[in-house]
């Protein structure tokens, strides 16, 4: 993917998504329209050409990605999630169909779709944990 001079607009799409998670630059919203499975979607310009390159010619990438997945998972705010759900829940204007899902990203790599999966299991872990963490402390009260 760094090699990737012009990446295709599913790769823009996720790679964004976690430069939203990872609270880094992101280009101001502008209105554009991609091309993904042969299909125009209309949605906002990505940030890939001024920031993304940047992220991924990181050496410390993958493991910028594993460290926020043990450690700073519970940092996830709900701006951040808010500014997620536009990619999360974006879908095809004809059939409705879901556009940020493995499938899709597979068929430009199979470390997208491992990146597509790992940012809507971060929002998932957000969403869930608000539901748990208040339990869990409690539990902790009535241990101790």
């Amino acid at each position: 993917m760094k090699t990737n001079k012009n990446p295709v607009p599913t790769a823009r799409l996720i790679l964004d998504t976690l430069h939203i998670l990872f609270q880094k630059g992101l280009e101001p919203v502008k209105p554009c329209t991609m091309v993904i499975a042969k299909k125009e979607i209309p949605f906002i310009q990505d940030s890939n050409d001024k920031y993304t390159k940047i992220t991924l010619n990181s050496t410390s990438f993958l493991n910028d990605l594993l460290k926020f997945s043990v450690e700073e998972k519970d940092n996830i705010n709900e701006e951040t999630i808010e500014l997620l759900e536009p990619y999360l829940t974006l879908k095809f204007p004809d059939t409705g169909e879901d556009i940020f899902v493995p499938a899709i990203a597979k068929k430009a790599s199979n470390a997208l779709a491992g990146m597509c999966v790992w940012a809507a299991a971060m929002s998932d872990y957000h969403k869930q944990s608000k539901i748990v963490k208040p339990k869990l402390i409690l539990l902790n009260l009535r241990e101790e």
